[in-house]
């Protein structure tokens, strides 16, 4: 009987630290011990962030793989139009092997020759990706008469591409019977599980909601797959997509699926991360390593498919991530690998010019700790600065200045539907916005079930309905501490730990009814 195992892998299983602690490394990664790195596209030193941009794409594509590649050190070399991202996106499982470079689609780029000519082994073999209108035969040509071996991977589609570099790559080089499938009509969820993909599980695109026969036809070839990765959550690949390619693949021993991933597509990155660095071979010492590029530009596939290389050779399996940041703002996710708020012990490389990751961004990556570019709405009005002057210090009896609010962002590292949130730390208040059943599942882990003499709360009122927990404490209806979920009709949820200043002769009571008329006017602004 042929057994198929469904492992999702949805953001972070990391613990949730309270946010009233301090900002400190959270995972085993983060605690490791510094050291060098052993790649030398890094520059060992941890204060500083370096970035890769030579003003334009196509150059930028070359100083990656110049850092990446000594002379005549590539078996291959990929070569993709730098206009449209359709039929690149399979070119990743490559890049153990050799350069990913980018050339217009008529006439292959002089520069793009050169490093043709520099880096690859004499007897090494040209991949262009797609058919004649993505590279024309002019571009087949130059490369024939340089000497150079070529190989055009193309299909009627992008799907049918991707099919034929996983044939290619079944055939000539490894065939494990690992794949991934990613969506066909992004490219973030692809080139983020690049760092899967990267020597192993060539990308099967599909349509999201659609199996693809020509992907079904593949895989039902003699060998067919065993083991899948599926880069994204249902909305960018069903499940019953993925069930269709099960049933359709030769394989006759047991199968397996693991999901990775989260609500956006920084925290499918992240899962990736945690699929990769946390189940895979690389339990080892010393630094983690992160590849950065912008996720949310439309463009941000031309820096980020060649990046795809740094994250192999001398790091691959030592703790190396690709993380997507926007122009101007760093996402929890992200943030809670990169931010030297949560991670002293990591280097970052950024690939791409300042259009695409300004200088602010990269210097919050740096050696100082810069929460107010974290996010969630780094770079715009921060949602826990709108909200009212005297909270949470109207809830106790506590005359002290505006409420230092800060970012929890180990709250966001499972992804599990928190949208912005915020803590202070001087009267142990912390709140969280969110919608939907993962956010009430979430707050829902972090609600005190079991604390001895604790109180359930569960009533409708001010228009709001209130689920939670208080610690009875003094004249009914008043608390030590309230743990509780207010959602309004329109489907907006909060979470509110309010737990009060945390000194003795501090101590006092908390009213309910003053907390659900809080969380009402917030919920309401």
């Amino acid at each position: 009987m042929t057994m198929v195992m469904l492992i999702a892998m949805v953001g972070t299983p990391s613990a949730i630290a309270s946010p009233q602690q301090s900002p400190t490394p959270s995972t085993t990664r983060e605690m490791r011990n510094p050291g060098p790195s052993a790649a030398p596209w890094f520059d060992n030193d941890l204060a500083t962030v370096q970035r890769i941009d030579a003003g334009d794409p196509i150059a930028t594509a070359i100083a990656v793989s110049r850092e990446r590649f000594a002379d005549d050190e590539a078996e291959v070399v990929v070569v993709s139009r730098d206009d449209v991202f359709a039929d690149s996106l399979a070119a990743t499982v490559f890049a153990t092997r050799g350069p990913i470079l980018l050339t217009d689609s008529a006439t292959l780029d002089g520069r793009v020759a050169a490093e043709i000519t520099r880096v690859l082994q004499p007897d090494g073999i040209v991949y262009l990706m797609g058919g004649q209108a993505a590279l024309s035969s002019t571009i087949e040509q130059q490369l024939a008469d340089s000497g150079h071996q070529v190989r055009r991977m193309a299909g009627a589609s992008r799907v049918e591409t991707a099919v034929a570099v996983a044939r290619e790559w079944r055939e000539h080089y490894e065939h494990a019977g690992w794949f991934t499938f990613a969506r066909s009509d992004q490219w973030a969820d692809s080139i983020t599980a690049s760092l899967w993909v990267a020597g192993r599980a060539p990308v099967l695109l599909t349509p999201s909601d659609t199996p693809h026969p020509a992907v079904e036809a593949f895989l039902g070839e003699e060998g067919g797959g065993r083991r899948f990765e599926v880069a994204g959550g249902e909305a960018a690949v069903a499940e019953h997509v993925v069930q269709a390619y099960l049933a359709a693949s030769a394989w006759t021993g047991d199968k397996y699926v693991f999901r990775m991933a989260g609500p956006t597509r920084v925290a499918t990155a992240a899962a990736v991360d945690v699929h990769y660095n946390g189940r895979w071979s690389n339990d080892v010492p010393g630094p983690s390593h992160h590849i950065v590029i912008n996720g949310f530009a439309d463009d941000g596939w031309v820096y980020g498919l060649p990046a795809a290389t740094l994250t192999t050779g001398q790091i691959q399996d030592a703790n190396v991530s690709l993380m997507l940041v926007d122009t101007n703002r760093i996402d929890a996710p992200a943030a809670a690998r990169l931010s030297p708020c949560y991670d002293t012990y990591r280097h970052v490389l950024i690939v791409g010019p300042t259009s695409h990751v300004n200088t602010r961004v990269a210097d919050a990556m740096a050696d100082t700790c810069q929460p107010d570019v974290l996010a969630p709405d780094a770079g715009e009005t921060w949602w826990c600065d709108t909200l009212p002057d005297d909270f949470p210090n109207r809830l106790f009896t506590v005359e002290d200045d505006l409420p230092d609010w800060r970012h929890p962002i180990d709250w966001f590292n499972d992804d599990q539907g928190v949208d912005t949130a915020c803590y202070d730390p001087k009267t142990s208040t912390s709140i969280a916005r969110g919608r939907g059943s993962a956010f009430r599942a979430w707050a829902d882990t972090r609600l005190p079930h079991d604390v001895n003499g604790i109180e359930e709360i569960n009533m409708v009122r001010n228009g709001l309905s209130v689920s939670g927990f208080g610690l009875p404490y003094g004249p009914e209806g008043r608390y030590s501490s309230v743990h509780a979920v207010f959602a309004n009709a329109d489907g907006v949820s909060l979470y509110l730990e309010v737990i009060g200043p945390g000194t003795p002769e501090d101590w006092t009571t908390i009213s309910l009814d003053e907390v659900v008329d809080a969380a009402a006017e917030i919920l309401g602004s």
